[in-house]
């Protein structure tokens, strides 16, 4: 996912160390005089992130926090995605 999957936006992901290595980042990046850029994705979340949850459970005022959409009938089918758009993964994007 490319790290497009968030579940936490307080948290380090343990890939990229501890949150101690992003200070200590931090700090020495601000000691050479120049700045840091974290990228903050906060248009993409996981389904198992809690403001996902709320929203699909319609609660905590989280309800519109997501676009929801019924089932589509295509081709006398019922689709349960909303689209055919396919994820930069190559997969269904809803999936």
């Amino acid at each position: 996912d490319h790290g497009y999957d968030i579940s936490d936006y307080t948290s380090i992901n343990p890939e990229y160390g501890t949150m101690e290595d992003v200070e200590e980042l931090i700090d020495g990046v601000h000691e050479r005089d120049m700045k840091i850029v974290f990228d903050m994705v906060m248009n993409h979340t996981s389904d198992q992130h809690q403001w996902f949850k709320d929203s699909i459970l319609r609660r905590n005022g989280k309800d519109d926090w997501y676009i929801w959409q019924d089932n589509q009938t295509i081709g006398g089918c019922i689709s349960t995605a909303p689209n055919n758009w396919r994820s930069m993964l190559g997969n269904n994007g809803w999936a």
